[in-house]
């Protein structure tokens, strides 16, 4: 929000104004056998027929309350009710209060490098009019929200910013879609186009917002009397408006989800209640049927039918009982349903013979990677980002060993795979770079998907954590990777580290678990004093903490020259052959042990136990036609698999 018009400068000149503003608001508002005395009169809402004054002033919050409809009115919403928008209102009130203040940028377009639309209406509106009637969308309605009419007789819905710049226009049909027969139901002006919400320059923030999930039921809404209403502007499939609006939508204190009824609908108010909060979130449950004078039943889908059906009141009523969302730490035992691991979300890695024993990452859940130096983790940990951004997992990493240019480059190299790869000889060294155009096109793969922790000091728990929370919710982050715990400032000693290490994986394991995330933190093992060994929990640093929290802990042992020497039988271990094994090592949902021997190739950076695991190629890459096995040393491949024990 801007500063110019932050909630505590509207509070200013609401405070200096003082009870003036109760004979303003009953002005504009035009409010009926209004007491200036008594600062009472007839609710001004049109859905409520209010003959006896029930709309009463209130001095500490300067704003009228309606004890019959529960509607609010401060002068902000009188001003808006003659047709001025958020920022023109405030620019009177800010004018009335004598408060400094400079909108001089209200309607101006900035961006020069973005199209805006350049719409051509009708001289009159009579087909949206018309059309929308049918739906009892009244013409004042249209009116106020500022739908407008095409040449040829379409309605419009303007998109305007909160500085009153109109971005884009969606357009549709003012008639009934026919199904089979209209190749789109809607479609956008030509121009670029924004995910902001229609009508949210008419908004005032100072109210709860209403959200809805059509134009066509923020016009039904508002014609019921609730209207500080808004709709999203790309159908409940999308929620890139939460990430583009969140400054706009973090000046709110309470939400009114208003969904469809149907099963994308109920979706989308289970995400969008996460994304926003559930604090403060309330939801509207529509009638799933209404019926009418004639004793008939109809199915209401959404708000637009069920004001056609039910009528202002009932929707009005509607949105006044929404429910607060129920404490999602506590239910009833006998509500408990039956439990099937498979059914929860989660990535999977990528690595056959691992996704065979563990399934999947689940959400909700902490897994720990642990190993000493150059053991493989870094490798490890970029197929883990990778496959979950394959899988639809936006994904938060922190690495407090790489600096992002270097860990963009490792994860990049996995992405890449062999086939996208050059290859040079420097100095008796082999040296592998992506493709430009590969690079290119990763780039644009990854946009939105994966973000890096940025802060270049050593970040404190509670930072670290801030920043997790805030990419979950803005950016949909639900896999989260940490690489390493000892990177991250514990305001520890020495004789208070355990704890606080122990305190610090209890807050992950905690944000993991309210925030639905799939977390991978690496934790290195304690002092082996020279030792190399497959790693057990024990060895693991801070073992009460690591080992007991975790739901998941994972070991990579990278196979010594020692490892290929035949033992006293004359036999190999049965991973001689291999590069790394990778062992699980506790497993709350399974078993554990099976070590899982892998080979590692350095040209993609890449884990694998079969060629398929190196001629995968992720989506931007689906129809390439490069070469992933260009550097495939299928010798060393062969000796794996047959499990060979004879020595080298």
């Amino acid at each position: 929000m801007d500063s110019n018009i932050s909630r505590e400068r509207i509070e200013e000149a609401k405070q200096k104004l003082g009870d003036a503003q109760a004979d303003m608001i009953a002005d504009l508002l035009k409010m009926e056998k209004y007491n200036p005395q008594r600062r009472i009169g007839c609710c001004p809402n049109p859905a409520h027929k209010d003959d006896t004054p029930s709309c009463s002033y209130n001095p500490r919050a300067h704003n009228f309350y309606c004890f019959g409809c529960s509607q609010t009115y401060d002068l902000i919403d009188a001003y808006m009710a003659t047709g001025l928008t958020f920022l023109q209102a405030v620019d009177k009130l800010f004018e009335a209060a004598d408060i400094p203040h400079n909108f001089s940028y209200r309607g101006r377009p900035s961006d020069r490098d973005y199209k805006y639309p350049k719409p051509e209406w009708a001289e009159t509106k009579e087909h949206v009019y018309a059309y929308w009637q049918k739906r009892c969308i009244s013409p004042a309605t249209i009116d106020a929200l500022g739908i407008m009419e095409d040449k040829r007789g379409n309605t419009c819905f303007p998109y305007y910013d909160d500085s009153d710049v109109l971005r884009c226009v969606k357009v549709r049909p003012s008639r009934a879609i026919r199904k089979g027969v209209d190749k789109q139901k809607c479609w956008w002006m030509p121009g670029d186009t924004m995910h902001l919400l229609f009508n949210q320059n008419r908004i005032n923030v100072s109210q709860p917002l209403i959200i809805c999930c059509g134009e066509g039921d923020c016009a039904a809404i508002y014609e019921a009397g609730c209207q500080n209403v808004v709709s999203i502007p790309m159908g409940d499939g999308s929620t890139q408006w939460v990430t583009e609006n969140w400054e706009w939508l973090e000046g709110f204190e309470t939400f009114v989800l208003v969904h469809d009824n149907d099963e994308p609908g109920r979706k989308w108010k289970a995400e969008i209640t996460r994304r926003l909060g559930e604090y403060r979130c309330k939801v509207v449950d529509l009638p799933e049927t209404w019926t009418d004078d004639q004793g008939e039943q109809h199915h209401l889908k959404d708000a637009n039918e069920a004001l056609f059906w039910g009528g202002k009141q009932m929707l009005a009523d509607a949105i006044r009982n929404a429910k607060e969302q129920r404490i999602e730490s506590v239910e009833d035992c006998s509500d408990v349903t039956g439990f099937n691991m498979e059914q929860v979300d989660g990535a999977t890695t990528g690595i056959a013979p691992l996704d065979a024993l563990i399934s999947k990452a689940y959400v909700g859940t902490v897994n720990i990677v642990t190993g000493v130096a150059g053991s493989g983790k870094s490798s490890f940990l970029s197929t883990i980002i990778n496959q979950s951004i394959e899988q639809g997992f936006n994904t938060w990493v922190f690495s407090g060993e790489l600096a992002n240019p270097l860990l963009k480059n490792w994860v990049t190299t996995v992405c890449a795979g062999q086939g996208n790869l050059l290859c040079e000889q420097k100095n008796g060294h082999t040296a592998y770079f992506i493709k430009p155009e590969a690079a290119k096109q990763m780039n644009d793969y990854y946009r939105g998907r994966l973000y890096f922790y940025k802060d270049t000091e050593l970040p404190q728990v509670d930072r670290l954590l801030a920043s997790i929370e805030a990419s979950v919710k803005r950016f949909d982050c639900r896999t989260i990777v940490l690489d390493n715990l000892m990177c991250i400032d514990l305001e520890a000693t020495d004789d208070n580290k355990w704890n606080r290490q122990d305190a610090a994986i209890r807050s992950l394991v905690e944000l993991a678990r309210r925030l639905d995330v799939a977390m991978w933190i690496v934790i290195h093992p304690r002092k082996l004093n020279g030792e190399v060994k497959m790693l057990q929990l024990g060895d693991l640093s801070g073992v009460a903490s690591s080992a007991n929290l975790a739901h998941r802990v994972f070991s990579l042992y990278r196979v010594q020259d020692s490892d290929r020497v035949p033992g006293r039988n004359g036999k190999l271990p049965p991973y001689a052959a291999a590069d790394v094994v990778l062992s699980v090592i506790k497993n709350r949902f399974g078993d554990t042990g099976h070590p899982i021997p892998l080979l590692y190739d350095p040209a993609s950076r890449r884990f694998y136990s079969s060629p398929d695991d190196l001629e995968f190629r992720y989506a931007w890459d689906r129809h390439g036609t490069t070469d992933n096995l260009q550097y495939f040393n299928r010798d060393k491949y062969e000796r794996l698999v047959s499990g060979e024990s004879e020595p080298f």
